[in-house]
């Protein structure tokens, strides 16, 4: 294999592995939005929030991966190398040689600062969201276990009222019963 052929097989490679983490990023996004209702609920919390920091940073990830995509391409056809002319860029193409002139001038490298910046960015934005998804996750089961646990001894009752007939406010009152004593607590 020549020095060329294995300088665009890495550019393949790196091509391929940014496009695996922009659809893995985009996965745990579409699954995350899915699910978010049964996780969280509807009340406002703190999970909430990291929940919205988490997508965030994930679509960070995604567009510094479509910017390492768009640098891989700059890299490989770079402005200055075009030909204005058409008869000159038809006679590049028609002729291996000169193709090959022309590819040696080109520095085909997958290490150049423009790519290796945007690669670095869209895989520490990954691995960040990925930390949050992980602390979310435990989060979200924590404090479902904790009030699950509080609730566990208590029988809920809960009142609907309206006050004078107007349905527009509606007031519930939820009172707690401990099994096994007759105290209770209100919220």
């Amino acid at each position: 294999m020549e020095d060329k052929d294995i300088r665009f097989k890495a550019f393949d490679f790196a091509s391929e592995t940014t496009k695996q983490l922009v659809t893995i990023a985009t996965g745990i996004i579409a699954l995350m939005v899915t699910f978010s209702k049964d996780v969280i609920g509807e009340n406002y919390t703190s999970e909430k929030t990291l929940l919205f920091w988490t997508w965030g940073i994930y679509i960070f990830s995604i567009l510094f991966g479509v910017l390492t995509l768009m640098a891989l391409t700059g890299t490989l056809q770079p402005k200055n190398t075009k030909q204005k002319d058409k008869s000159k860029n038809e006679e590049i193409q028609n002729s291996e040689s000169n193709e090959i002139k022309c590819c040696e001038k080109i520095d085909l490298n997958i290490n150049n600062s423009n790519i290796r910046f945007f690669s670095f960015l869209q895989i520490l934005f990954f691995i960040i969201a990925l930390i949050l998804t992980t602390v979310f996750g435990y989060k979200s089961l924590t404090n479902g276990e904790i009030k699950n646990q509080d609730l566990k001894n208590k029988i809920p009752i809960i009142r609907k009222s309206i006050y004078n007939n107007d349905s527009t406010k509606i007031y519930i009152d939820t009172l707690y019963l401990d099994k096994n004593s007759s105290q209770s607590t209100n919220r």
